[in-house]
């Protein structure tokens, strides 16, 4: 469903964000959706948030891709629970920028998710997660 919402009231441009889907497969544990293998330009797969903070800190290239994503994030007023470094991959490469895609966590938790009728809502929500993984990598750095 949230992917669906995603389509319909978002469209392409979420596709910067998030993975795409490629279809629903079955699995021993019913339906399941097989989504895109974010890789980096060498063909690795793209690290956790959380794995390239231990490694290498807020470098210079991930605030700058925090930056892009963050405001690309609130401007689509993407639906999300709360945005945690293990759930977003960091795609490194030498020909462009590194891109941030989270790949867990989409969906409003709220009970009545009003951000997926009204989008200044959503926006503001969208900034309220930002500001929280924000200062996840903020205390990473001090760390």
């Amino acid at each position: 469903r949230v992917y669906r919402h995603i389509e319909r009231r978002i469209g392409p441009a979420a596709y910067q964000l998030v993975p795409r889907i490629d279809q629903l497969v079955s699995t021993n544990l019913g339906p399941g959706l097989r989504c895109e293998l974010i890789r980096d330009d060498d063909g690795g797969i793209s690290v956790t948030l959380q794995a390239y903070l231990a490694r290498h800190g807020a470098d210079g290239q991930l605030r700058a891709a925090l930056s892009t994503f963050s405001r690309q994030w609130r401007a689509l007023g993407m639906p999300s629970r709360r945005l945690l470094p293990a759930n977003i991959v960091v795609q490194q490469g030498t020909r462009k920028p590194a891109r941030l895609v989270v790949v867990d966590s989409l969906g409003w938790a709220d009970l009545v998710p009003l951000g997926y009728w009204f989008a200044p809502w959503a926006r503001f929500r969208a900034g309220r997660k930002l500001r929280y993984l924000a200062d996840l990598v903020a205390d990473g750095e001090r760390k």
